[in-house]
C-alpha cells in the first residue's frame, strides 16, 4: 500500500526551512533512468531522495536551486501520451554562469 500523499504546502514549508538554515545556494538534481539488472522492474526511473524530499515528484531530468530567498524549478517540457496538463516551468536552457 502506497503512502499518503503530502501536501504541497509540506513541501513548501520544508524549501523554505532550508534556505533559513542554509544561507548559500543549493541545487538538487532528481537524475536520469539508469539501466536495470532486471528487465521487468516497473519503476524504470526513481528520483533522488534529496530532490523528492524537497519537491514530492519524480521529474525526471530536473533541477531545483534553492537561494537567494526562491526556490525555482527547472524540468523539461513534458511530452508524450501520459501529458495532461503541466505548468510553464523555466527551463535550464539559455542559462549560464556568467548571468
Amino acid at each position: 500500500m502506497l503512502a499518503p500523499a503530502s501536501l504541497p504546502s509540506a513541501f513548501a514549508a520544508r524549501r523554505s526551512r532550508f534556505s533559513q538554515r542554509f544561507p548559500g545556494p543549493a541545487l538538487f538534481v532528481s537524475g536520469l533512468a539508469r539501466p536495470r539488472n532486471f528487465a521487468g522492474n516497473r519503476y524504470p526511473f526513481r528520483a533522488e531522495s534529496h530532490f523528492l524530499y524537497f519537491v514530492g515528484r519524480a521529474i525526471e531530468g530536473a533541477a531545483l536551486f534553492i537561494g537567494h530567498g526562491r526556490a525555482t524549478l527547472f524540468a523539461p517540457q513534458p511530452t508524450g501520451p501520459r501529458f495532461v496538463e503541466y505548468l510553464a516551468l523555466p527551463s535550464l536552457a539559455g542559462t549560464s554562469r556568467d548571468g
